[in-house]
C-alpha cells in the first residue's frame, strides 16, 4: 500500500511540479487530519505546561499547551500546572510569573482537552483576565512540539530545537468517527469574570 502512495505522489508530482498541495508532507499531513505550524520562543514553564508563539491571521498569538479536563461539578475549570489542578486565575498569575507578557499578543490559544466545554470554560474566564481572544477546545484535543526528538528542557528554558507544532484533527479511529475536533474563539466580556 506504501508503494502505491509513493508511486502516485511521483506521478502528481511529476505532472505538477510547482504546486506544493502535491508534496507528501501536504498530502499526509491535510489528508491524514492534522496540521503542522512553525512555531517560535517554545518554553516550558512546568512540568506539563508549554508556551510558545506563533501567527495567526496576519498577528501575534500566544499558545498555551496543558492538560486539562471536564471543569469540575461542570462550574470550577482547570488545567494541570506540575500535576496539580489549577484554575485560570491561578494559571494567569504564574505565567505572568514567568515572564509572559500578555499586552504583547493579539490572542490566545489554549492546546488543552475541554478548555471550552462550557459557558463558564477555561477559555471563557482566560479570556476576560487577559482582555484577549481565546481560542479553544470543547472536547479532546491532541498536539506536540516538533521535532519529537527533542532533548528534554528544564522548566523555565526556551526549547531552542522546538520549530514546528503538530495539532492532531480528530486523532485516531473514535476521532475520525466521532469528529471529537471542536475549536471555539471566546470573546473577553465587559465585568463578566469569574472565579471559581
Amino acid at each position: 500500500a506504501v508503494s502505491f502512495w509513493l508511486a502516485y505522489m511521483h506521478l502528481l508530482l511529476m505532472l505538477c511540479p510547482n504546486t506544493k498541495f502535491l508534496t507528501p508532507s501536504y498530502i499526509a499531513v491535510h489528508l491524514g487530519g492534522a496540521i503542522i505550524k512553525p512555531i517560535k520562543n517554545a518554553r516550558k514553564v512546568a512540568t506539563n505546561v508549554d508556551v510558545f508563539d506563533d501567527v495567526y491571521k496576519q498577528k501575534s498569538r500566544l499558545n498555551i499547551i496543558a492538560h486539562g479536563g471536564p471543569p469540575i461539578d461542570g462550574d470550577k475549570p482547570f488545567i494541570l500546572w506540575d500535576e496539580k489542578i489549577i484554575p485560570p486565575n491561578v494559571v494567569h498569575e504564574r505565567l505572568i510569573q514567568n515572564g509572559v507578557n500578555f499586552d504583547a499578543y493579539d490572542s490566545i490559544r489554549l492546546l488543552a482537552c475541554h478548555s471550552a466545554d462550557t459557558d463558564h470554560s477555561f477559555a471563557a474566564t482566560f479570556a476576560n483576565l487577559t482582555k484577549k481572544p481565546v481560542k479553544a477546545f470543547s472536547g479532546p484535543v491532541s498536539t506536540e512540539l516538533l521535532p519529537s526528538s527533542r532533548k528534554p528542557v528544564p522548566i523555565g528554558e526556551l526549547d531552542t530545537e522546538a520549530k514546528k507544532m503538530l495539532l492532531y484533527k480528530n486523532r485516531g479511529v473514535f476521532g475520525r468517527i466521532l469528529k471529537t475536533y471542536y475549536p471555539k474563539t471566546l470573546q473577553p466580556q465587559q465585568n463578566s469574570i469569574r472565579m471559581p
